[in-house]
């Protein structure tokens, strides 16, 4: 008897070849996998040495901004803090004087060979200093060819964070002609730009400039200058080197006024007084 032979599946061969193929893939895709792990490793691990790196360079100029500041700060000392008190006693005590010769080396007011000549020292930021300005302000006014001013700056940095960019402004408005216009200007506004930022500090001293008719251009290139911050450093330097410890500091005739009269009368009696007993 004749059987039918049983036929294989036509498509028997097909699910074989589907099955390898499944399984060709899931290899290929643990390579793929294991390949970007692999690559995730290496990127973290150039990120770390990355970072490290960063880390010691940012270390290394720490170290180097810090040992800046030590020799600047041992090279000079500490500044001065700001005079708090004063005292009602007229009489000076020339404990100190001054270690130049040359008293017209700041800016002048006044007769320059009249017999009394007041060195003043003095901050923009200091609250006593603009008090006194007031004072001296009427001095040089009414005492006319026998009193001599030169200021000087004596900026206390440390204290008073817009103390230089202040005289920098008195400087470069000098330099067009308006140093006591600005002066003045500054000492009045004092509580208005003494708490501000540096940024808004410095748009109330460029709107002085231009209520002064200042070219702003040229004041604002003066204000960074480094001619204007050297004249500034010598300043305090000249009076560091004259025993200067505060704001304001004050030298009459070369000898520095440690009582500092308290009131306009006062200090007016003060310099008749030395006047008298000059030979």
């Amino acid at each position: 008897m004749n059987q039918k032979r049983k036929r294989r599946p036509r498509h028997a061969g097909t699910q074989q070849a589907s099955q390898v193929g499944k399984k060709q893939r899931r290899q290929l895709k643990r390579q793929e996998e294991a390949q970007q792990l692999q690559l995730a490793e290496i990127q973290l691990a150039q990120k770390r040495r990355l970072i490290k790196r960063v880390a010691g360079w940012s270390g290394l100029v720490a170290g180097l901004a810090l040992l800046v500041f030590a020799l600047i700060y041992f090279t000079n000392g500490p500044e001065p803090e700001t005079a708090t008190q004063l005292t009602d006693h007229p009489e000076p005590e020339a404990t100190t004087q001054l270690t130049d010769q040359i008293p017209a080396l700041g800016w002048t007011l006044g007769n320059p060979d009249a017999p009394i000549t007041l060195v003043e020292y003095s901050d923009y930021q200091c609250p006593l200093c603009a008090k006194y300005h007031h004072i001296i302000k009427r001095l040089v006014e009414e005492l006319g060819d026998d009193f001599h001013l030169v200021f000087r700056h004596y900026p206390l940095q440390q204290n008073h964070a817009n103390a230089t960019l202040a005289a920098s402004s008195a400087e470069a408005a000098g330099r067009q002609g308006k140093f006591w216009e600005m002066h003045h200007l500054l000492f009045v506004g004092q509580e208005e730009w003494s708490g501000k930022e540096r940024a808004e500090a410095k748009e109330m001293f460029l709107h002085y400039a231009v209520s002064l008719n200042l070219d702003v251009d040229q004041f604002q290139r003066d204000l960074h200058s480094q001619a204007v911050l050297k004249k500034i450093t010598n300043d305090s330097q000249t009076g560091r080197n004259s025993g200067v410890t505060g704001t304001p500091a004050f030298f009459l005739n070369g000898q520095k006024v440690t009582n500092k009269p308290r009131t306009y009368e006062a200090f007016k009696a003060f310099i008749l007084q030395s006047k008298n007993k000059l030979p």
